[in-house]
């Protein structure tokens, strides 16, 4: 049985974090804002939106997804980390995009919102395989 290596964790941890808040950011301050303009009643506004607790939840997110990769599922390459992030990303990904069923939200956004947290998945999967790599 591997001991916890509380070093790589933080590292991943962090990697992950970074990756998660930039990427977040990118897909929707960026790629998805014109669709959310066309639904505003549906959004609180950016002044009333709490940055702080933004970046916890980013970090609990990552340090979470980082204890499942790395040390509950072994994950010790990209490969592995890969096919992690697809499993833990589909479900996931669909949980997200269901929102449509009760939201009066677009199918197209529904699509978005799918894609996006399933790369995001994949992609903290491979970060976590790169950085807990078999020694």
């Amino acid at each position: 049985m591997e001991k916890f290596n509380s070093k790589k964790f933080w590292l991943t941890t962090i990697a992950s974090f970074v990756f998660i808040t930039v990427y977040e950011m990118i897909v929707h301050s960026i790629l998805l804002k014109n669709t959310y303009d066309l639904t505003p009643a549906l959004w609180r506004p950016e002044a009333e939106m709490n940055i702080i607790l933004m970046m916890v939840g980013y970090l609990l997110m990552a340090a979470f997804l980082v204890c499942l990769f790395g040390e509950y599922m072994k994950v010790r390459s990209m490969k592995q980390g890969a096919k992690a992030g697809v499993a833990v990303g589909l479900p996931l990904a669909l949980a997200g995009a269901m929102s449509y069923l009760w939201m009066p939200i677009s199918a197209g956004l529904a699509v978005a919102w799918f894609v996006a947290t399933f790369i995001k998945l994949v992609a903290v999967g491979k970060i976590t395989g790169m950085v807990y790599k078999k020694d």
